[in-house]
């Protein structure tokens, strides 16, 4: 629903993306700030250095993400951008064989169904 949200908004109004992507941003900076104080307070930062080093890495790529996601649903319909979004399984499958072989196991049925993300892709960018 957040997309097909989005894109109203980026049809309703003038909205550029990067003003989208902000006020998204903080919007939900405040529902995690929110939840924060109401339910670990100062045990929020108790955490290792290295910890915030991981977890940073990934919230930038996250947001690089989002940002994409943005612009393209500035460009585009949702009916073609929610689902080629919707391909990050596909990444995932990739970078835990890449990266965690030895930490999580990916199976035969995990890569059927990353075929089948595939697959489906294929089909919305042809229609």
């Amino acid at each position: 629903a957040g997309n097909v949200i989005r894109r109203y908004g980026f049809t309703m109004t003038e909205a550029d993306v990067l003003s989208a992507f902000v006020l998204n941003e903080f919007a939900a900076m405040g529902v995690l700030v929110g939840y924060a104080l109401l339910t670990r307070g100062r045990e929020l930062f108790a955490a290792s250095r290295g910890t915030y080093a991981y977890f940073a890495s990934g919230g930038v790529l996250s947001s690089l993400g989002l940002l994409f996601t943005f612009l393209a649903l500035s460009r585009g319909p949702v009916i073609i951008v929610d689902p080629l979004v919707g391909t990050a399984p596909l990444f995932a499958v990739l970078f835990t064989l890449l990266f965690l072989k030895k930490v999580e196991r990916v199976t035969r049925g995990v890569i059927l169904g990353a075929v089948f993300v595939i697959v489906g892709v294929v089909f919305i960018a042809l229609a």
